[in-house]
């Protein structure tokens, strides 16, 4: 029994420095620990849809924020516009996997049991667009169609607004907001 517990703890110790040694891996910075860790957080990405709608929501306004000017920012709304109006996006309204639906506004089964319910892409994609400082300029129509097709009123009427009060210079409703709230 003692040569049992003994040859245990002895796996256990092993088990251990592996562990140590994979942690001082990608401590090291010579293995690329950088690499490891956004390699890491792509496998996480890839198994959560919320998770990769938050991390896409948190990483494209601050890489927003990096372009050195509007020239740029401007050069780039083209390209998500086309991105937008891509049609793929509604493959993904005919199956109910937890997306928030016209078949599916409640977020109940067939089998009965409740799902976290989480945004269709494309209402991810608005409200990361309404983020944007400066926001950019969406074509209406284009807003409309989405809101229409993909049930986004929200997210749409957040983007018009923007633009709304960049077009009449009072600044962003989030500045405009602040002000209310200072009387």
């Amino acid at each position: 029994s003692k040569k049992a517990a003994s040859s245990g703890s002895d796996v256990l110790v092993q088990r251990y420095a592996a562990f140590l040694a994979a942690i001082e891996t990608v401590r090291s910075p010579d293995k690329a620990s950088r690499g490891l860790c956004i390699s890491a957080i792509r496998n996480i990405a890839q198994c959560d849809v919320v998770f990769c709608q938050e991390l896409f929501q948190v990483l494209m306004p601050a890489a927003w924020a990096l372009m050195p000017n509007n020239k740029w920012r401007s050069a780039f709304v083209p390209p998500l516009e086309s991105l937008l109006s891509q049609p793929h996006h509604s493959q993904f309204l005919k199956h109910s996997h937890g997306f928030i639906t016209s078949n599916n506004s409640a977020g109940v089964y067939g089998d009965g049991t409740s799902q976290p319910l989480c945004r269709n892409v494309v209402q991810s994609f608005l409200q990361m667009l309404s983020r944007l400082d400066p926001c950019p300029q969406i074509s209406s129509d284009l807003l409309m169609h989405l809101a229409n097709e993909y049930n986004c009123w929200h997210e749409v009427l957040a983007l018009l607004e923007n633009q709304y009060c960049i077009a009449q210079g009072c600044g962003t409703p989030s500045s405009y907001q602040h002000d209310l709230k200072s009387l």
